[in-house]
């Protein structure tokens, strides 16, 4: 599967048509920020607040990401709207919602 074919591709996608930038250095700056947030998916779960996942979604901001990501790509997976916390997703699914 190429980045077009992924969700968090297919965010990216919009994002470029949309402002015009080339878009390749924030799947580095994802990493970079994963690695802070979760020590690289490592960390899901922060005892002293709500924030979970590789990005450290607070519950708040995870229901704002997907609000974000339905009005990017026009339409929210089943998978993301059924999920009862960041940390059911993917890998994928969740650097879609941080793009979004």
């Amino acid at each position: 599967m190429n980045n077009h074919d992924s969700l968090s591709g297919q965010v990216l996608d919009h994002v470029k048509k949309r402002i015009g930038v080339e878009t390749d250095k924030l799947h580095e700056l994802a990493k970079v920020i994963s690695g802070m947030e979760s020590d690289y998916g490592k960390n899901l779960y922060n005892p002293e607040s709500t924030a979970k996942g590789i990005y450290q979604f607070t519950d708040d901001s995870f229901e704002t990401a997907k609000n974000r990501l339905r009005n990017v790509v026009g339409y929210l997976p089943d998978r993301i709207n059924e999920a009862q916390t960041v940390n059911d997703l993917s890998a994928d699914d969740q650097k879609a919602l941080f793009f979004a």
